[in-house]
């Protein structure tokens, strides 16, 4: 049991949308050869039909970016956040590179 309400309670949108984030993460970024993103990319499609409130281009509005807020202070609460740009995501991050062992990382 949660001792807490979820931060997507009430938000189906953006429980769907970080299904299709993880999905992607999981699946489409290990898949190499185009025939293999299509078959995915058609599983995925299939997928969705299951969240019929929804069309399929609002689930996948890019960009499809979700963080834990790892960086963050303690007292914030830890879930995904959905970041609306890649600025967004180098924002969070960029700064608390300089603490930890990764050094190597460039920003695109």
């Amino acid at each position: 049991m949660q001792s807490e309400a979820s931060p997507y309670n009430r938000k189906p949108l953006e429980m769907v949308r970080l299904w299709a984030h993880e999905c992607h993460r999981v699946y489409l970024d290990r898949l190499i050869l185009k025939e293999d993103v299509d078959k995915y990319m058609e599983f995925l499609g299939n997928g969705m039909k299951e969240f019929s409130d929804f069309k399929p281009d609002l689930i996948l509005a890019e960009p499809l970016i979700y963080t834990t807020l790892f960086l963050l202070p303690k007292v914030m609460k830890l879930h995904m956040l959905l970041l609306r740009t890649w600025t967004n995501l180098e924002t969070l991050y960029k700064p608390n590179l300089r603490s930890t062992t990764i050094k190597s990382v460039q920003w695109i």
